[in-house]
């Protein structure tokens, strides 16, 4: 942030007018900065979905796997 202000000038008017556009920099860092994390948060929290359907359908499976070999072994 100290970066931005570096570059305002000392006479009154220009210095008001380059804090303002600092300012505005700021702001749209932080935008986007806060755009970046909900995108990440909503990725994340779509994948953590897709690997509780996968670990429910693995599950499904290995029930379905151990109910056939139960079946095979009795039908010997």
């Amino acid at each position: 942030m100290n970066e931005l202000f570096n570059e305002i000038p000392e006479s009154k008017p220009n210095r008001l007018r380059a804090a303002r556009i600092a300012c505005e920099k700021a702001q749209e860092h932080y935008d986007s900065l806060r755009d970046a994390r909900e995108n990440y948060d909503a990725q994340t929290n779509e994948k953590k979905w897709e690997i509780g359907e996968s670990a429910h359908k693995l599950q499904d499976a290995e029930e379905e796997l151990k109910q056939a070999e139960l079946e095979a072994k009795n039908d010997r």
